[in-house]
């Protein structure tokens, strides 16, 4: 009787331990590696792995069927201690790998002040930018998620899930927090509700409400307290909006307010302390709308005022009112920016008492009134055109800029009129600016300005020493010309000319050669994307005869391109082509 060999499967071995191979910081040597998978293979594989199997089979369908099952069971056991080394030795080779990125990369080797400094100027609230930033790789993660800041600015329009706000208020711990909900199309009930909700902890809140949602998007600003917020900005969609209270009525600490297409009911303590305050109406103005108080009061409430703009507010003030306006002093204000009827400014620029060194810009409307002047009222309470060095004027668009550098960088004043006394209106302000002249203006560009205008500013600029003419320059040229030749005073100091976009004739070529030989400092003429009868080269070398420097571009000019002050000992008689350089 024959003997069946009973077959005995081996026991069962635990996985391997592959974290202790991990643990080793920064990485394991490569005798720790080699040692580690020979023992996986002779301690966790089955030992020795088929050797128990009988051969032949057994007969016996039963035991064959537990053989095969035994031999699935070690084929198993020996993939799966497999994938654990070979993921074993990709964790490893992803931290050798992050370690030679992190001691490579300069940036890595910021301190962590530095790092968070610069995640706070990348971070605009959109949750998609905080998450590219927290994956560029582990360092920057770890930098970020200890981080609070980076995750207290948060835009909800961003947000596509709201379940994640939680994870977010968690991860910016007890810091105040930077909300925006503006850009919404479909407003959503729980990202208004979550603006409510954190109200008490939120430092600056930018929304915009709708009529139409006003129980979700803006009922609850009047009655929560916030206690801590700086910055408010409050936009009003599909109409106009009037909230009577703010925050139950416990005024918060505002540095800076923007107000579109909505009014506040005025109150003593809710303007103090303002920085910043924008007022701004979408909408046409009307001057038939009822008065809605006196601005003036709300500018004794905040004389720290740095930055202010009124845009189609108008009215601003009762104009049936005969009460003497009193000058408000804002001894820090550096922006002015007015685009209101120009009785609205009047009255304004009356009650407002600005450093001569405020940034004055105006957009004066004109329809609907007799025309009327705003010098008078800039005489009043602002100095920025003594401080003027260069001068644009547009006669296209009757605007008009000022610069407190001759080089034209830095704007100081502003003034454009629009409606149907705009020309009107700019006249005046042209008229009266005399009382101001003349003006140490050394350079003045005048564009598409007709001639009386034009002649009657060169006349009042005795310091000039660059002109600039852009468009319908011909014409200009032939009165300059004339001027020079009745008066010898005219333009005395003009040192260089620059003409723009126009087109020459032979005699505007001339004319340009005879205002050299009148105009007795001017040595430099540069010509801008002009169009003429003769070749460029011809032109230049035809006014090359009277002028040291003449140049040919034929690109659009950019802003002041000559030199700051003519120096004839740094120029030679010269012809100067676009492609030359000086001296060739």
């Amino acid at each position: 009787m024959s003997t069946v060999a009973v077959y005995a499967a081996p026991a069962r071995m635990p996985s391997p331990p592959v974290d202790t191979l991990e643990e080793s910081i920064p990485y394991p040597s490569k005798f720790d590696m080699v040692r580690f998978y020979t023992e996986c293979i002779h301690d966790y594989w089955p030992t020795p792995p088929l050797s128990a199997i009988p051969n032949p089979l057994p007969a016996n369908l039963a035991d064959r069927q537990a053989i095969l099952s035994d031999m699935d069971r070690d084929i198993e056991d020996m993939e799966f201690t497999l994938s654990l080394v070979s993921s074993s030795i990709r964790r490893i080779i992803r931290k050798a790998r992050s370690r030679r990125n992190y001691a490579s990369a300069s940036v890595n080797q910021l301190p962590v002040e530095v790092l968070c400094e610069i995640f706070a100027h990348a971070d605009d609230g959109r949750i998609r930018d905080k998450l590219t930033l927290s994956h560029i790789c582990a360092h920057w993660r770890s930098v970020a998620l200890d981080f609070p800041f980076m995750w207290a600015t948060i835009d909800l329009d961003s947000l596509t899930h709201s379940q994640y706000l939680t994870r977010l208020i968690q991860r910016a711990g007890s810091i105040p927090l930077e909300l925006e909900y503006y850009d919404w199309h479909v407003l959503d009930a729980d990202k208004a509700d979550f603006c409510s909700r954190y109200m008490p902890n939120t430092r600056a809140l930018k929304i915009r409400v709708g009529t139409r949602y006003m129980r979700h998007s803006g009922a609850w600003l009047a009655d929560i307290p916030a206690p801590v917020l700086r910055r408010l900005q409050i936009a009003v969609s599909e109409g106009t909006a009037i909230f009577p209270r703010l925050f139950g009525k416990q005024a918060p600490h505002l540095t800076e307010l923007t107000l579109i297409n909505c009014r506040l009911a005025w109150a003593p303590d809710l303007y103090a302390g303002l920085t910043k305050l924008k007022i701004d109406s979408q909408y046409v103005m009307q001057r038939s709308d009822p008065s809605d108080g006196d601005l003036g009061r709300i500018f004794a409430e905040c004389p720290s005022l740095e930055e202010l703009e009124l845009v189609n507010c108008g009215p601003v003030h009762d104009i049936t009112s005969l009460e003497p306006r009193t000058p408000v002093p804002l001894p820090n204000l550096r922006v002015l920016r007015l685009h209101l009827h120009v009785v609205d400014i009047n009255y304004l620029l009356d009650v407002i008492a600005a450093p001569p060194t405020a940034h004055l810009i105006l957009q004066c409307g004109t329809s609907g009134t007799e025309p009327s002047s705003i010098v008078g009222s800039v005489a009043a309470g602002f100095a920025p055109l003594q401080q003027l060095r260069s001068l644009e004027v547009c006669g296209s668009t009757c605007m008009m800029r000022g610069f407190s550098d001759a080089a034209g960088l830095h704007e100081a004043f502003s003034l454009s009129t629009y409606g149907s006394h705009s020309w009107e209106v700019f006249d005046l302000f042209r008229t009266d600016l005399a009382a101001f002249l003349p003006l140490p203006l050394a350079r003045l560009r005048l564009h598409a300005l007709d001639d009386e205008r034009a002649l009657w500013l060169l006349e009042r600029l005795p310091a000039l020493t660059h002109l600039e003419l852009t468009s319908d320059a011909p014409d200009t040229l032939y009165h300059l010309l004339l001027a020079l030749l009745d008066g010898p005073l005219f333009c005395r100091n003009l040192q260089s000319l620059v003409l723009a976009d126009t087109y020459l004739d032979v005699d505007a070529v001339l004319q340009i050669g005879e205002i050299a030989r009148y105009a007795p400092r001017l040595r430099r003429v540069a010509l801008y994307e002009c169009r003429a009868d003769l070749p460029s080269t011809e032109v230049v070398e035809l006014l090359s005869q009277d002028l040291r420097v003449v140049r040919w571009f034929d690109d659009a000019i950019q802003g002041y391109d000559v030199d700051e002050e003519y120096d004839p000992t740094a120029h030679a008689s010269e012809t100067v082509l676009a492609t030359e350089q000086p001296g060739s």
